[in-house]
Formats: C-alpha cells, sequence, structure tokens
C-alpha cells in the first residue's frame, strides 16, 4: 500500500532496508529449525518460515524511524507528545501488547510442553 495508495507519504531515500536481509536468514532458519508435527516437510518449513519473517519483519520499520527521526523530529520524541503527536506514545503501547500478547501464547505453550501434551521440537 505504501507504493501505491499511499506513495505521496513515501520517502524511497528513507527505506534503505534490503527485504532479503529478512527472507534470506527466515528461509535459512526454516529449513533447519521447524515444528516436528504431522504435516508434510514442505507445510512444516512454511509454517517455520512465516513465524521467522514475522519475528524479523519489525527490522525495516525500525531503521526506517531511525532514519526518519532527523527529518520528522530531531530526536526530540518525547517533546512532542504534549503537542498533539501522540504517535511515538501510541506505537509504543502497540507494541508493549504485542509483546503481552506474545508472551501469553509462550506461556501457554510451554504450559502445555510441560504437561506432555506437546513434544518440544528436537
Amino acid at each position: 500500500m505504501i507504493r501505491f495508495k499511499l506513495k505521496n507519504t513515501y520517502n524511497k531515500t528513507l527505506d534503505n532496508f534490503h527485504l532479503y536481509y529478512v527472507v534470506v536468514p527466515s528461509m535459512a532458519l526454516s529449513l533447519f529449525i521447524f515444528p516436528h508435527v504431522h504435516y508434510n516437510a514442505v507445510v512444516r518449513v512454511l509454517w517455520a518460515f512465516g513465524v521467522y519473517v514475522e519475528s524479523f519483519s519489525m527490522l525495516p520499520q525500525l531503521l526506517m524511524m531511525q532514519n526518519a527521526k532527523v527529518y520528522e523530529t530531531r530526536g526530540r520524541y518525547l517533546l512532542l507528545v504534549g503537542h498533539g503527536y501522540f504517535w511515538f506514545m501510541a506505537a509504543f503501547i502497540a507494541e508493549m501488547i504485542q509483546s503481552f500478547i506474545l508472551s501469553d501464547f509462550c506461556y501457554y505453550y510451554a504450559k502445555s510442553v510441560m504437561q506432555g501434551k506437546l513434544r518440544m521440537p528436537v
């Protein structure tokens, strides 16, 4: 969407993160570390690939935010909160919620493994 529908807000000079930095490590990890479930091997590798891509997907956004701070705020993020610019606080809260949800998922996964309902991958 950013390159077509929202292209007037896209700054290509700030977007210097190449996607192969996310795709290649994710694919390499998924070929060696994948869930041991009763699915086809291709499905297991694709499932792992999706998990790894999702994990690394914040890297391009993080780099672009670091590049953009010079142009948008000159590094004064916290001073803008009091001036009606709530993006940084909203982004921080959203990331905290995502971390909480993921930690909750990890808790139930570990609990299932400990109770013997799931096998730990080898």
